[in-house]
């Protein structure tokens, strides 16, 4: 887990949960993705670096701590040599059906390939293709993807099956893999 502190205000900046193991062990992402075909893969990654849900406290919600959360985290990836990022992402939105047309781009467009396929543990999963998106704008719809999401799409990443709505957090997950 890194931790960020604002020494100035004495008060939590940001904490993201990191887990890494050579044996590809994810820890926080498991009890909402079934992560088997992954395993069981032999395509499976042998230096996995699960990066699970990142709070940035509302006020330092600023382009300076994100870019330094990420540095750390470049760092990190390039001294361990990890061969893939995954965890999941979120949408600030409870309501999937709020999100269908986001969600049915996503899974129609960047679904991890069927051999390494995580899926949305079964009593948990709420389906991703709601809609046919060929007759809606491709750039409509990523204006609408939250920017974390946006950018883990511009570096190639692939969604796995389902989504997961989170009613703590108030949000709709679904699985990175980068």
């Amino acid at each position: 887990m890194a931790i960020i502190k604002n020494l100035k205000i004495q008060n939590l900046t940001n904490n993201f949960f990191v887990s890494t193991s050579n044996f590809f062990q994810p820890v926080f992402d498991c009890y909402l993705f079934n992560l088997n075909t992954l395993y069981k893969s032999q395509d499976r990654p042998h230096n996995g670096l699960e990066l699970s849900r990142s709070c940035v406290s509302k006020q330092f919600r600023k382009k300076n701590v994100l870019h330094l959360m990420w540095s750390k985290i470049n760092e990190y990836v390039q001294h361990n040599k990890n061969d893939v990022l995954f965890g999941m992402a979120s949408f600030l939105e409870e309501n999937p059906e709020v999100l269908k047309e986001e969600l049915s781009y996503l899974y129609q467009k960047f679904l991890m390939p069927e051999n390494i396929r995580v899926d949305a543990i079964f009593s948990k999963k709420t389906e991703m293709n709601l809609i046919p998106t060929e007759g809606i704008s491709e750039i409509s719809i990523i204006k609408k993807l939250p920017p974390l999401i946006k950018a883990y799409l511009r570096l190639g990443a692939k969604i796995g099956d389902g989504a997961v709505v989170d009613k703590l957090f108030k949000t709709t997950d679904i699985f990175i893999y980068l």
